[in-house]
């Protein structure tokens, strides 16, 4: 990819065999579909903080095992992880909500399988409260707001270390407790 690229638009679209994608110039801004149906990705690239859309930049992979960090940057996520079948763990979101891209709220998650926890590293309560709706609609997948677990699953732990920095191995309802 040229250091100068801008838009990876269908980029690697449909590469079968693609397992490790190529490392994303900085001054990329546009990613939509860049990775869609890439059935062998197991890794995510590093989204560099220049990308503002990400719209089924990996949907179909049904081979990705984790999440990319998502920089505050985007504006349009929709589809973005469909039909990721195999991914589980953090997906780490620094990215708001803006109502002028309604289309990022829907589908982000559609057809994944795993339990999944969207952490939101922002301090917008608004934000927050959309990252909540966002999740609901799905079985496997939990929020967290800045490390605060909603309580979202269906065995109750009692306790939780205000301090904790991972997300619970054991899952449960959480509420913080300062010890």
């Amino acid at each position: 990819i040229p250091n100068n690229a801008k838009i990876l638009l269908n980029a690697f679209a449909s590469c079968t065999s693609l397992v490790t994608p190529p490392p994303i110039p900085n001054g990329v801004t546009d990613m939509a579909n860049c990775f869609m149906d890439c059935t062998a990705l197991t890794t995510p690239p590093v989204i560099p903080s220049s990308v503002t859309r990400i719209w089924a930049c990996f949907s179909g992979c049904n081979s990705l095992t984790s999440f990319p960090e998502i920089p505050s940057t985007v504006e349009d996520a929709h589809e973005c992880f469909m039909g990721c079948t195999s991914i589980t763990g953090n997906c780490i979101v620094n990215a708001g909500l803006s109502t002028q891209y309604d289309w990022m709220r829907r589908d982000i998650f559609t057809g994944t399988v795993n339990d999944i926890y969207v952490v939101y590293n922002g301090s917008s309560a608004s934000d927050v409260q959309q990252w909540e709706t966002i999740v609901s609609q799905y079985s496997n997948v939990h929020y967290e707001a800045n490390d605060n677990p909603v309580p979202s699953l269906s065995v109750r732990v009692t306790s939780v270390d205000s301090a904790l920095s991972e997300t619970p191995s054991v899952l449960g309802e959480y509420a913080y407790i300062n010890a």
